[in-house]
């Protein structure tokens, strides 16, 4: 992943639905007893340097759920910091005084100066605030009318998934957990489908990864160092093998995993594609592919779309310019169309017009097709300059649709059959618009991705006078 050593940016974004989120998500946590044994067996001795120094290569920041004052209005915590680091240079001086006098070691250390499994248990720190705790129990709590907006992020080497909580009503906008990967993601899906609860009911995130594996995340577990499961992954004694049916071909990807869609209709079914050409269906229930299709003619497979209405029908756009309906059930092809010398960058259907679907791709064009015509497009218009990275249709609001590019910009559109109208542009300053997804709770709010300033925002187009006055 040598290439990503120097980019930062926001590959791809979702929104997960009020109510699917736990209101109390669990936590992984190490026993207090467990963790006193670890520290007074620790044998590494580190200086506070070294320990900024793993942090910024490769360790977990702060999750910003334990931070102060999220919910409502940031908090001035500057106080409270002075004193707490003129505890600890009064802390560290004592414990170097004792290691010169006595010409050892004050005792066994991990991290450099954690010395007991809870800060109560530190005579060095005398003030235990307690509202501090209280607040940071009411950020970690998700509320009913809470969004998870998740955001894959790529931040020079470092690879992370960013569960932040967005709130409407009150204008929260935070990061609640994240979750650090090992390789770079690229696509993300959610699955409210858990086949080992009792209810079937789950919270969970598919992440296609350039590493060629499509991992499955529990955003309702929070502090988790690896996926629930790996799809297609890895062999029982050796997680780095890729799995292989006896004929020695792969079971799965074997490339970077380009796109990821669940059939909320048939909500044990995922498919995903990858740089090669190569189409899984995966059996969620199972954990293992039950269809692989190989259309390496075709390219690698950048989108995917399961069709509104009909639940075996899939729509794919790919490297090498074809846009193909297929149905699952016999594997066959219904219709394509195909653009020669372009990449096809997403697909969407209209939920409003099932029939019709729309094609974003790297000529700056975004596209509206009718399934039952293939070869031809009802409506071609020019979006972006540059690609059309990133493609976005409301589910509830009937027409409209929003696009990202190149250019740094946002763009609205109104689609009906009859007519692709171009509603309102704006210039972000996110630089690369790469990802956007539309809340399914608000209909016209999007979350948007990107490399530069803040990465990630929250917009409502209803506040653009253009967009109000065409979707009222």
């Amino acid at each position: 992943f040598e290439a990503m050593e120097s980019v930062v940016l926001i590959s791809d974004v979702a929104f997960i639905k009020r109510g699917v989120p736990k209101a109390q998500p669990d936590k992984v946590e190490v026993d207090p007893d467990q963790l006193k044994e670890l520290i007074e067996g620790g044998k590494l001795e580190t200086t506070d340097n070294e320990s900024d120094s793993e942090n910024e290569e490769g360790g977990e920041e702060t999750p910003a759920s334990e931070k102060k004052g999220l919910r409502g209005s940031a908090k001035d915590s500057g106080e409270e910091d002075m004193d707490e680091d003129a505890t600890m240079k009064e802390c560290m001086k004592e414990y170097e005084e004792e290691e010169k006098n006595e010409g050892k070691s004050a005792g066994p250390k991990m991290a450099g100066i954690a010395m007991y499994a809870r800060p109560q248990d530190d005579p060095y720190m005398t003030k235990h605030d307690d509202s501090d705790d209280e607040e940071e129990k009411d950020d970690f709590v998700v509320r009913p009318d809470d969004n998870f907006v998740v955001a894959a992020k790529v931040d020079k080497g470092q690879y992370t998934l960013e569960v932040r909580i967005f709130n409407e009503s009150a204008g929260d906008f935070y990061v609640h957990h994240d979750y650090l990967l090992e390789a770079p993601p690229l696509c993300l899906e959610p699955i409210s489908y858990d086949p080992g609860a009792e209810n079937k009911q789950g919270n969970l995130l598919a992440v296609g990864t350039m590493a060629g594996a499509l991992e499955i995340w529990d955003l309702d577990v929070v502090n988790a160092v690896e996926p629930a499961i790996i799809f297609g992954g890895a062999d029982p004694d050796d997680k780095k093998k890729k799995r292989k049916k006896r004929d020695g071909s792969a079971q799965g990807h074997t490339d970077a995993v380009l796109a990821c869609r669940w059939n909320q209709q048939m909500p044990h079914v995922l498919a995903s594609g990858d740089a090669t050409g190569v189409l899984v269906l995966w059996d969620i229930d199972e954990a293992k592919p039950d269809t692989v299709i190989g259309a390496q003619e075709q390219g690698g497979i950048q989108s995917l779309a399961w069709h509104p209405v009909e639940a075996a029908v899939l729509l794919g756009g790919t490297m090498g310019g074809f846009v193909a309906a297929r149905d699952c059930r016999t594997q066959t092809v219904a219709a394509t169309w195909e653009l020669p010398g372009v990449q096809v960058e997403k697909v969407a259907w209209d939920a409003s017009a099932p029939f019709y679907a729309l094609v974003a791709s790297d000529d700056g064009k975004l596209r509206y097709l009718d399934m039952r015509q293939a070869g031809k497009f009802v409506h071609e218009v020019v979006a972006h300059e540059g690609g059309v990275n990133a493609l976005g249709v409301s589910t509830t609001k009937a027409g409209l649709v929003a696009t990202g590019g190149a250019d740094g910009a946002l763009a609205v559109w109104s689609v009906t059959p009859s007519a692709l109208s171009s509603i309102h542009k704006t210039a972000l300053t996110l630089g690369t618009v790469h990802s956007l997804a539309f809340s399914p709770n608000s209909p016209t709010t999007v979350v948007v991705g990107g490399d530069a300033e803040d990465l990630t925002r929250i917009i409502d187009l209803s506040k653009i006078e253009q967009v109000a006055a065409a979707f009222p």
